[in-house]
């Protein structure tokens, strides 16, 4: 059964692709389903199989268009994985970044940019780049794991 949070995160995606005039295919409420529940980012290969797995049919072309749509509504973002792979999480609010496990894939945010100030100051003085944005992932073995 989802939580309170879980329900309630699937719903606003469900009245935000209304309010921008998207339908709200079968397709589309399975992956929004999967996703407001899950606890580390999917790839659309996990995303597709946990669907398949729980007994609904669904292509997986029907995957990557529903993934391109929250994507476009800034409700999901891509996270890049170590194998080169783009899974998919919940938009955050703010300014936050991933740490990631390399054998489960458990994500936890942490806040952003304080802390990394004088890393950007140095290098755009040293390349010349006037930096106006950044995104910061870094990989690791989390505890369960370890």
């Amino acid at each position: 059964m989802a939580n309170t949070s879980t329900a309630k995160r699937a719903e606003i995606w469900q009245e935000t692709l209304q309010e921008h005039g998207c339908r709200l295919t079968a397709a589309r409420q399975i992956v929004i389903n999967i996703l407001a529940a899950s606890e580390i980012a999917l790839t659309p290969q996990a995303i597709y199989d946990i669907a398949r797995r729980d007994g609904h049919s669904l292509g997986l072309a029907s995957v990557y268009r529903a993934l391109e749509i929250l994507a476009k509504l800034n409700l999901i973002q891509r996270v890049h994985q170590p194998g080169g792979c783009q899974a998919y999480w919940p938009t955050l609010v703010g300014h936050k970044h991933f740490i990631i496990c390399k054998k489960c894939g458990r994500m936890e945010v942490f806040e952003g940019q304080e802390d990394l100030t004088d890393i950007f100051q140095k290098i755009a003085k040293e390349s010349g780049y006037q930096i106006q944005e950044h995104w910061l992932q870094i990989y690791g073995i989390c505890k369960q794991c370890q």
